[in-house]
């Protein structure tokens, strides 16, 4: 292959032998003399000295393409390759140029616009753009692409939804840069979606991080694929890396794993499930299916619920359409669990209008119902209702005594001598009875009470702060709070 100097020229619409005088449409040189970009005109001359230095516009419409070039030191050569044998005829049959292994053409004679083509014989570069800024400091882009539309007499913004760029591999479209604001890039898709900045058909790899910087209550990673990757290396689960997880292997059959150091898990624990049934217990052999939602099977069966303020309720709450039943100690000032309860009382209270039993194998025993207490009965009818026999504490004194406060009945007995009994304080106790006894056959016992309080016998007769028993002698007491009373 030979070697020319190429001359710039324009394409002229007639390119037919009457114009033998037009040089080859790549025929092409840069003027050393101009610093600033030419619009290169028609001009029949062959000798690049020619070329005007001041370039008069002709008819626009002459032209149908043309090429802006800057002074450089040497002109431009390019390698004859009409003999070069790609096999591609399309470009080479193409009437506006005879050069097949580079080209300028016109992209449509009706509509214009401007086509470059490069072609090589072998495993190399077909075509470089290539754009070198000579500032030591770079501010402007080397390479600059601007796309747009025609506004009026100049150019405007491409609308959303209008591709600025595209990069294709033969007829499918391998990169699409849309003309908005917002730089919308399809990589595998001609259209890519509105609203995505950037939009994938296919897979994505970095060989680096990744980094989302949502707003917070912005989702970072959306996935709408519930598949499980088998294989995905995330180094962090809220502040835990995966190596912190158990595995898949190792573990026992419906067991939850639990730390068992600051970077070690168990997968045999004390939490059990059966998929309807939560335990808690020790994997073994003493331990058996939860039978219960919640079952719990361990050595010394103890649960606690603790307060941490310490003076807030805490209780178990059951609850079914007949209400609420707590059982649990009131707060500091009470009145909590239930209206009236005293501070830190225990409490097992119901808030429905029902019945509050208890029993023994599997027998109710005691009812309280509506403030009557039963025993034996299921619904009592008076304060306290009895079904069956009544016990009552009872002592035998023989010399002086104060009576105790458990005592409900009392014998005394001194065979020798008349003998001396002391009342407790009727003060703090109202409603509280004694009933008294003096079963010597010959000798008297003494009633008297403490720091004066006085008994009163029947007729409201007082009697001051003593009464004498005589053999076989009874009488029954009760206190009013202030003082004993006969009944």
């Amino acid at each position: 292959m030979s070697t020319r100097t190429v001359y710039v020229r324009n394409v002229v619409n007639d390119l037919s032998a009457t114009n033998a005088n037009v040089l080859n449409p790549l025929d092409m040189a840069f003027v050393q003399d101009q610093t600033f970009l030419y619009n290169y005109l028609f001009n029949t001359s062959s000798d690049p000295a020619a070329l005007p230095n001041t370039i008069v516009p002709q008819n626009p419409g002459t032209k149908r393409w043309l090429l802006q070039g800057i002074n450089i030191a040497s002109p431009l050569t390019m390698s004859d390759a009409k003999n070069v044998s790609h096999g591609m005829t399309t470009i080479a049959a193409s009437a506006v140029f005879t050069y097949t292994f580079g080209a300028l053409w016109e992209h449509s004679s009706t509509n214009g616009g401007l086509n470059v083509g490069g072609f090589t014989d072998v495993d190399d570069n077909a075509l470089t753009l290539m754009g070198i800024s000579g500032a030591a400091t770079v501010t402007k882009a080397p390479i600059l692409f601007i796309g747009g539309k025609k506004s009026g007499t100049t150019y405007g913004q491409l609308a959303s939804g209008e591709p600025l760029m595209q990069v294709y591999s033969n007829s499918t479209p391998v990169l699409t840069i849309m003309g908005n604001n917002t730089a919308t890039i399809g990589i595998g898709t001609a259209t890519p979606g509105t609203g995505i900045n950037l939009d994938v058909v296919g897979n994505i790899r970095a060989s680096n991080q990744v980094t989302a910087n949502a707003s917070q209550g912005t989702i970072p990673l959306l996935i709408t694929s519930n598949t499980m990757c088998n294989n995905l290396n995330a180094d962090m689960v809220d502040g835990h890396h995966s190596s912190d997880f158990p595995t898949t292997s190792g573990g026992a059959t419906g067991w939850m794993a639990r730390y068992t150091s600051s970077s070690a898990f168990s997968a045999s624990t004390i939490l059990y499930s059966d998929g309807n049934n939560l335990a808690l217990g020790a994997n073994g052999a003493s331990f058996t299916s939860p039978g219960y939602p919640l079952d719990i099977q361990v050595v010394k069966g103890q649960a606690r619920i603790k307060s941490t303020t310490g003076t807030n309720v805490v209780n178990w709450i059951f609850t079914n359409t007949g209400g609420n039943m707590s059982v649990g100690m009131e707060s500091s000032a009470g009145g909590v669990l239930l209206t009236g309860s005293n501070a830190y009382a225990g409490v097992i209270g119901i808030s429905g209008n029902y019945a509050l039993q208890f029993g023994t194998n599997n027998n109710m025993i005691m009812s309280l119902v509506g403030g009557n207490v039963g025993i034996g009965v299921a619904v009592p009818t008076s304060t306290v209702q009895l079904t069956g026999s009544e016990a009552v504490g009872y002592n035998t004194y023989t010399s002086n005594q104060t009576i105790a406060v458990t005592d409900r009945v009392v014998f005394s007995n001194n065979t020798s001598n008349n003998m001396q009994l002391t009342l407790p304080t009727a003060v703090g106790c109202p409603g509280r009875i004694y009933t008294i006894r003096n079963i010597a056959a010959s000798n008297n016992t003494k009633l008297i009470t403490t720091s004066n309080q006085t008994i009163q016998i029947a007729g409201n007769a007082t009697i001051g702060n003593n009464t004498v028993l005589g053999p076989n002698s009874i009488l029954t007491l009760i206190s009013n709070n202030s003082n004993w009373v006969s009944i």
